[in-house]
């Protein structure tokens, strides 16, 4: 199995239960202008809504050490700029700042201690739900847009090395609103497996393997960001569309 996959028809959850390959470029493409119309207006409308790894009172007390740590050895930013996110999901229609789910305060975030929450909370935020991604999630699907975020990461910033889960494999859906010429996508810090992603166009990443990600373009590098299904995983290699 080749590394990077550049068509993925044919191909079924099944066959990528492995870490023979890194990147797979999906049969589905996004028109950039449509789905940009729809990050600028995110964008410029919920600036109250960003998450970032300065939000530390936002973090649970028994979760800080962690956090900071995270966010020490995680981050690529600058004097001026870091990653941000916009979390397009939740199991209610709450308003301000969606945190990561693993470090959220108890007393301000009480529903995520709650049992069943990690069940209910892919609710999509009516907020967002206009213009381009209204169509995407209606076409492809829920079980495809599954913790779904928005994820800016500005000129200088991205992640360094990291694994998304210490469980074994992960395999997560990313779309590409927009990005640079001068940006990667880095496997195990080796070389031979540095990807550079395309606008316009959706990938599925092996992100349970170590990996990095960074921008060194002036433009901003824009991500849309979920986990599909496993079931979901088989239809998306099988599907050819183009989303306007």
């Amino acid at each position: 199995m080749n590394r990077y996959i550049e068509d993925s028809t044919g191909l079924t959850y099944e066959d990528l239960q492995n870490n023979d390959w890194d990147v797979i470029k999906l049969n589905i493409t996004v028109d950039t202008v449509s789905i940009m119309d729809w990050v600028r207006s995110v964008e410029k409308d919920n600036q109250d809504s960003i998450w970032n790894f300065e939000l530390v009172d936002l973090v649970d007390e028994s979760h800080k050490e962690k956090f900071l740590s995270t966010q020490q050895n995680l981050l690529v930013r600058t004097a001026t700029a870091q990653p941000e996110q916009w979390g397009l999901q939740w199991s209610f229609q709450r308003e301000g700042v969606i945190p990561f789910i693993v470090y959220a305060c108890k007393k301000q975030f009480p529903e995520v201690y709650e049992e069943g929450f990690h069940q209910h909370c892919n609710q999509n935020l009516e907020k967002y739900m206009f213009g381009f991604w209204k169509r995407y999630y209606e076409l492809l699907g829920r079980d495809v847009f599954q913790i779904t975020r928005l994820v800016k990461f500005p000129k200088g910033c991205g992640l360094n090395a990291h694994r998304d889960t210490n469980k074994g494999q992960l395999i997560r859906m990313h779309t590409i609103p927009q990005i640079g010429t001068d940006h990667y996508f880095d496997y195990m810090s080796d070389p031979s497996r540095q990807y550079k992603l395309e606008p316009g166009c959706t990938y599925l990443l092996n992100t349970g393997m170590t990996h990095s990600a960074v921008n060194n373009d002036d433009q901003d590098w824009w991500m849309l960001h979920n986990n599909p299904t496993d079931e979901a995983i088989t239809k998306l290699c099988n599907l050819k569309v183009h989303v306007q």
